[in-house]
């Protein structure tokens, strides 16, 4: 296999297509995949029919975002965790994520700024422990898991306090 790392824009991409044109004109077999999408068919592997678990072998629960990110959110599973070089450091935690509606958005971010008390303007709510990493006022904070965001991450009061006190302001944010 070819593995690539590197900043945005380097040329990751254009290589790999290259690469892989030359292997399939070689007659060989190719396969692109994202690291979290990697690490989500590996996982598959382990935990489609429990077989791995019922053997006794351990299978850790990995993240399905880039190890360099210190805070990765899982949308499917209403799941999130704090990592440091790829080490869970906290999680899963449970995440209450926007509604069809409002949707969280998906992506690569970065934390913006925080505010340990905030008050939504538009929609006039209390948004404890916030840490705002993408545009529009969303943020990882304290919330009701009753109802969907307009967008935000809504954590339980102890989960909001320690990301609030673990993210800093330039820390990555991954959302998939």
């Amino acid at each position: 296999g070819l593995w690539l790392h590197g900043q945005v824009g380097t040329g990751k991409t254009t290589l790999a297509m290259l690469v892989s044109r030359a292997a399939l004109d070689a007659g060989r077999a190719v396969a692109i995949y994202s690291l979290p999408r990697l690490l989500s068919e590996i996982r598959a592997t382990f935990e489609s029919d429990g077989y791995a678990r019922e053997q006794g072998v351990p299978v850790p629960e990995v993240p399905p975002c880039l190890p360099t990110v210190r805070a990765c959110v899982e949308l499917a599973a209403d799941h999130a965790w704090l990592l440091d070089n790829g080490r869970v450091v906290r999680g899963p935690v449970t995440v209450t994520p926007g509604d069809e509606e409002n949707p969280t958005p998906r992506g690569s971010f970065t934390v913006q700024w925080k505010a340990p008390t905030y008050t939504s303007r538009e929609f006039l709510v209390q948004m404890p422990w916030s840490v705002f990493f993408a545009d529009g006022g969303i943020a990882f904070h304290e919330g009701n898991p009753d109802s969907a965001s307009a967008g935000c991450v809504k954590l339980d009061e102890e989960d909001a306090r320690a990301f609030f006190t673990y993210l800093q302001v330039g820390d990555a944010v991954q959302i998939v």
